[in-house]
C-alpha cells in the first residue's frame, strides 16, 4: 500500500548555511507588506520583520521573520488595486527606516548637507508646481481656458 502523503526529508545539520539573495529578502518583503494588508502586523511589527529581512545574511535566518504567519493564504500573486495600499504603506515605512537609520549614523555636516538639498527640492516643486498652474491658468494667445 503506497502513501500519498510526501514525506519531508529533515534538513542536515552538517549543512553549511546558504546565503541569502535578494530575491529571497523580497519574497519575506512581499508576505510582510500583504500580512500589514490583512491587519495581522503592526507598522512597528512590520518595520521591525524587514530590518531582519534587509539584514538577513543567510536563507536560514529568514523563516523565522515569518513563522507565524498563514504564507499560503499571504503569498503574493498577481498584483491588483485592491493591494496596493498594504503595498504603499510598507514602502513608506521601509523607506522612513532607512532614513532614520541614516540620519542616526550621519555625521552633522552629512545632516546639514541633507537638509540642504531637501530644502532645494522642495523649492524646486514649489517653483515648478507654482510655474505649471500659472500657465495653466493664463490665457494664451487672447484665448481663455473657457473657450471664449
Amino acid at each position: 500500500m503506497s502513501s500519498t502523503t510526501p514525506t519531508v526529508t529533515p534538513p542536515v545539520l552538517d549543512e553549511p548555511a546558504v546565503r541569502a539573495s535578494d530575491a529571497d529578502r523580497h519574497r519575506v518583503e512581499r508576505i510582510l507588506q500583504e500580512a500589514l494588508g490583512a491587519g495581522m502586523l503592526t507598522l512597528e511589527e512590520v518595520e521591525e520583520r524587514l530590518a531582519g529581512a534587509h539584514a538577513a545574511r543567510f536563507r536560514h535566518d529568514l523563516p523565522p521573520l515569518v513563522r507565524d504567519l498563514p504564507v499560503d493564504e499571504l503569498a503574493p500573486g498577481d498584483p491588483s488595486v485592491a493591494g496596493w495600499l498594504p503595498r504603499l504603506l510598507a514602502l513608506v515605512v521601509h523607506v522612513l527606516g532607512a532614513v532614520r537609520a541614516a540620519v542616526l549614523t550621519a555625521t552633522v555636516r552629512q545632516r546639514v548637507l541633507g537638509g540642504l538639498v531637501v530644502l532645494a527640492a522642495v523649492v524646486v516643486a514649489v517653483v515648478a508646481l507654482s510655474a505649471g498652474l500659472e500657465m495653466a491658468f493664463s490665457p494664451e494667445d487672447g484665448e481663455h481656458l473657457t473657450g471664449g
